[in-house]
């Protein structure tokens, strides 16, 4: 299976990273948690709310079985889909796995303003040292699936394209 699943902490580009891949490549852009979106019909933010995050992961599990039965995609998933350990059998089993690396200042930086987010939907403000606890309990899991680890605080979305080309 040729697929190409980026993974990575919120914030850290992923979606960003899959729509510029999408621009010079072949490959089939798929965003997982769109689909679940689409699938229940509300945002990620509301599953979370009305129905929990379990009921999103299963939903993010089935929707990702699926997925991984195609080649010649590109898949943007969610920060917290690789926590699953099916989740991350179906990534290696069925393609390459980026791993977008990204620092707790940049995290805070990019995402201040952002109220979407449903790990920080209910805090007036979050902090560096809140960020850094998240991202140190997902850091070895991104880390042991990765074909590929790639930096993105100094670096623009178009080369950390430029990078992945001949993986593509």
């Amino acid at each position: 299976m040729n697929n190409l699943y980026i993974i990575g902490f919120m914030g850290s580009g992923k979606t960003s990273l899959a729509s510029e891949l999408d621009k010079i490549s072949e490959n089939k852009k798929i965003n997982v948690d769109a689909l679940i979106e689409k699938k229940l019909g509300m945002s990620i933010s509301e599953i979370f709310a009305i129905h929990g995050e379990a009921f999103f992961r299963k939903h993010e599990h089935e929707i990702l079985s699926e997925i991984s039965k195609h080649d010649n995609q590109i898949v943007d998933c969610g920060g917290g889909l690789p926590l699953t350990p099916e989740n991350r059998k179906l990534i290696k089993a069925s393609g390459r796995c980026i791993y977008l690396k990204v620092s707790p200042n940049a995290v805070l930086q990019r995402l201040k303003s952002d109220k979407s987010r449903p790990l920080l939907k209910n805090k007036k403000s979050i902090s560096i040292k809140e960020i850094s606890l998240m991202l140190d309990k997902r850091v070895q899991i991104y880390e042991s699936i990765a074909d590929i680890s790639i930096e993105t605080d100094n670096f623009t979305t178009k080369e950390i394209a430029e990078k992945l080309i001949p993986y593509l």
